[in-house]
């Protein structure tokens, strides 16, 4: 690595990390943040469209077990979240 580059590393990582305990700045924090929550929000919505789709194009005998089919998911879906969470704290 040339010293142009070495330097142009070391700028961007003082920009990004604190100096003395390697603290994220706040905009990266809040970038992370939003970046998060509009991935929940657009996985979120494409689920609902999904279900909502499946709903209208099923027959009227299969509706209750693809009822219980999406109840099933977001019962699993709690159980991941609590497990992940576990894991991260």
């Amino acid at each position: 690595m040339n010293d142009s580059n070495r330097l142009l590393s070391n700028e961007t990582t003082e920009n990004v990390v604190g100096e003395e305990h390697g603290e994220v700045s706040g905009v990266v924090s809040a970038t992370v943040v939003f970046v998060i929550l509009s991935f929940l929000f657009s996985v979120t919505m494409a689920f609902e469209y999904g279900k909502e789709y499946v709903l209208e194009h099923t027959s009227r005998r299969l509706i209750p077990i693809v009822e219980t089919l999406f109840s099933e998911l977001t019962v699993l879906g709690f159980l991941g979240g609590y497990y992940l969470k576990g894991l991260y704290l």
